[in-house]
C-alpha cells in the first residue's frame, strides 16, 4: 500500500515477466458521474490488466466518509480487482454478517457488507447460508502472479526471535501472514512480573490473537484467547529463566456466530513489560 503517485509503468501489467504493477483506488465524492448512493466500482480482474484501470471509492456514500466505511470499500473493490465476487447469503446479495452478543468479535466477510461489524476477513463461504464457497486467499494469491508476504518471525520455538525492546518496554510488531502461521518469540525474565499486551490492527481489524506462553523445555504454562475479545494479555508471576511466546490467528465459537481462523490474519503488537 502505498499513498504516493506512482507512474503508470508501475500500475500496469505489460507482460508476462513484468515484476511490478498493481492497482489505483480513487477515494472521494458521491460518484454521480456513474450512479448516484453507490458505494464503489470496479471492473473485475483488473488488477492485471495491462491499463492503468483504478477502482473507486465514493466516499460521501459509506457512512458519511467515515474511516471504517470507506476502508472496508477499498478492500471489497480492491478485492473485485483481484477476481473476487460477492459474498452472499440465501436472502442477501451482501451479507451484513453477525455476532454472539459482543461487538468486538461482530464478524463479516470483506466481499459481503462489513461496515457495521467490527472484524472483517476474506471468506470461503464457512457461515450459515453462505451463497459464494470461492475460497478468496486461494484466489488472491493463485491468479495475480503473486503470493503470500514473506514470514517475518520463526514458526517454532527453535526458530524463535527476541522480542525487542524500546526504553525498558517490550515493544514488538508482526504480522500473521498466512492462517497456517505461528509467530514466535523468546525472552527472559528474572523472579518478578510479567505483564504482557497483545493487540490486533486497531482500526478495522482482521485478525482474531491466540498467544500462548511456554517455559524454557517447551512445556505450555498459560494461554490467553478471552471470549469477546480479539486480543490477548499475560499478567504472570514467573520464576527466573527463558520462556518462549507464540501468536496465532484464531476463530470464534461455531460458524453460525463465529468464525474459523481461515482469514484471521494481519498486523498486531506486542507491548508491556517483562522483568530482566
Amino acid at each position: 500500500v502505498n499513498t504516493a503517485q506512482p507512474s503508470d509503468d508501475q500500475l500496469k501489467k505489460t507482460s508476462a515477466s513484468d515484476s511490478q504493477w498493481g492497482i489505483r483506488v480513487v477515494i472521494g465524492g458521491d460518484g454521480s458521474w456513474y450512479q448516484k448512493g453507490t458505494g464503489g466500482l470496479a471492473y473485475m480482474d483488473s488488477f492485471n490488466w495491462n491499463t492503468d484501470t483504478p477502482v473507486f471509492i465514493f466516499s460521501e456514500n459509506r457512512a458519511g466518509g467515515s474511516e471504517k466505511a470507506v476502508a472496508e470499500a477499498i478492500s471489497h473493490e480492491v478485492g473485485h480487482s483481484l477476481g473476487l465476487t460477492h459474498d452472499g447469503n440465501l436472502t442477501n446479495h451482501y451479507y451484513t454478517g453477525h455476532d454472539n452478543g459482543n461487538v468486538e468479535t461482530g464478524w463479516a466477510p470483506i466481499m459481503g457488507e462489513g461496515n457495521d461489524r467490527n472484524l472483517t476477513q476474506w471468506s470461503k463461504g464457512e457461515y450459515t447460508g453462505a451463497s459464494n464457497q470461492e475460497d478468496d486467499l486461494d484466489i488472491i494469491t493463485g491468479q495475480n502472479g503473486f503470493g503470500y508476504r514473506l514470514d517475518d518471525y520463526g514458526n517454532s520455538r527453535t526458530s524463535a526471535a527476541a522480542l525487542s525492546f524500546n526504553g525498558g518496554q517490550v515493544e514488538t510488531y508482526g504480522i500473521i501472514e498466512q492462517n497456517n502461521d505461528i509467530d514466535w518469540f523468546q525472552f527472559n525474565s528474572t523472579t518478578g512480573n510479567i505483564a504482557l499486551d497483545i493487540q490486533p490492527f486497531e482500526r478495522g481489524p482482521n485478525l482474531d490473537i491466540l498467544a500462548k506462553l511456554y517455559n524454557a523445555s517447551g512445556q505450555l504454562i498459560s494461554v490467553s484467547n478471552p471470549i469477546g475479545s480479539l486480543s490477548a494479555s499475560f499478567n504472570l508471576d514467573l520464576n527466573p529463566g527463558q520462556y518462549y511466546l507464540s501468536i496465532d490467528g484464531t476463530g470464534l465459537g461455531n460458524l453460525a456466530t463465529g468464525y474459523s481462523d481461515y482469514g484471521s490474519l494481519g498486523q498486531y503488537s506486542i507491548t508491556g513489560g517483562v522483568a530482566e
